[in-house]
């Protein structure tokens, strides 16, 4: 959910009437996810050349700042401030220590910079503070998954270069977030305390339909009080493309993604991994009707130490959108399945992920300016 409210802007304080702007919001959500980064709206696209005096909502000042007068180099300020209420009965089924049971109060804080000079030059910088101002006295404390005390989050700078009406390549490096597909297998778990960045570079290829995306990065290693670094030793690399299937009325995405971490160890199995992984993700609309529908499966390969890994997923999803106006709730029904090893411990295979098939059932709402109101939790990665 703070995912989509904040690719749509409500987090930083959205213009309550779209009508106001010739942008439309499935436009500026498309924008959102075309740049691919979870944290920041790109509500300068949306208000570069309105009369920003006539909007009512006092934050669109911040979001499109003109420094020069043709308006066409402007600075974007964002943020977010969250705070999160967890409480626990016993946890790990009482074998928690110190304490079985807990009450705990979560805080994050987020504030983000994003320049534009002209449409082919980009610089993004966020910092990050997320706290346990209660310490969480369950097995695992205070982690890295909780806290981390101030850091920088993102740093990154784009060169669009165009190559026509129908293709452009846009270069981005530096600390970014990763951010492909339903974010099943590559997100930056935005709902968790402490989500993913990463250092490395991004290729982002545009031609007609088509966006092809090829990167290479290192995982940026959380130290709770000081500044995070990157390792070489945990590696994260591959292509993910997207494209409109012409001859039938859905998207497709392709992807291969691989991962090098010298210092694995699941269960019983230590030593390198070297994993990869090939998937498919399809997803569309059932005809003229309000069906829609999402279908992914993907395969994994490689070694740990001296193990082998053999495993796969997949998921289906079925939504229905309800005809009723500004509200436009939507229910779906999910089913995911993922494989685990035949038997608990030791090294008989490694799977893809340790979650027992499950079906799932929501409802999410979003308004007729195309603002989610629930949105449901990706499965773990």
């Amino acid at each position: 959910m703070g995912l989509a409210l904040q690719c749509l802007g409500v987090v930083y304080g959205v213009l309550p009437a779209w009508a106001q702007t010739e942008t439309s919001a499935t436009e500026a959500q498309a924008a959102c996810v075309a740049n691919r980064i979870s944290p920041t709206v790109q509500r300068g696209l949306v208000l570069k050349g309105v009369d920003l005096s006539k909007t009512d909502d006092f934050w669109d000042r911040l979001k499109f700042i003109p420094l020069t007068r043709d308006k066409s180099v402007y600075l974007t300020l964002g943020g977010q401030v969250r705070g999160r209420m967890e409480y626990f009965d016993q946890f790990q089924w009482g074998a928690s220590e110190p304490k079985q049971s807990d009450v705990y109060l979560l805080t994050r804080l987020r504030l983000s910079a994003d320049l534009h000079a002209t449409p082919y030059f980009r610089m993004y910088v966020e910092g990050k503070s997320a706290l346990v101002p209660v310490n969480r006295e369950l097995q695992g404390g205070n982690s890295i998954a909780y806290y981390d005390q101030a850091s920088l989050f993102n740093a990154f700078a784009d060169i669009m270069i165009p190559f026509g009406e129908q293709a452009n390549v846009t270069l981005r490096g530096g600390r970014q977030e990763l951010l492909f597909g339903s974010q099943r297998l590559v997100g930056p778990g935005d709902f968790t305390q402490v989500p993913h960045t990463f250092d490395g570079v991004q290729t982002i290829v545009r031609i007609g339909g088509w966006t092809v995306t090829p990167f290479w990065t290192q995982a940026v290693i959380v130290n709770k009080y000081n500044i995070n670094t990157s390792t070489s030793a945990r590696q994260l690399f591959g292509i993910y493309s997207s494209a409109p299937a012409h001859l039938l009325p859905m998207n497709l995405d392709l992807y291969y993604l691989g991962v090098d971490n010298a210092t694995a160890a699941f269960n019983d199995t230590f030593g390198r991994e070297k994993r990869h992984t090939l998937g498919l993700r399809t997803r569309g609309k059932l005809g003229q009707t309000n069906w829609d529908f999402e279908l992914e499966g993907a395969g994994q390969f490689g070694t740990v130490g001296s193990g082998s890994i053999g495993a796969g997923m997949f998921t289906a999803v079925l939504g229905y959108t309800l005809p009723i106006e500004d509200l436009s709730p939507r229910m779906y029904l999910e089913f995911d399945y993922a494989s685990g090893d035949k038997k608990p411990g030791g090294a008989s295979a490694l799977s893809i992920n340790s979650t027992p098939t499950v079906t799932r059932f929501s409802v999410t709402s979003t308004t007729s300016e195309g603002r989610t109101s629930s949105a449901p939790t990706p499965a773990s990665p």
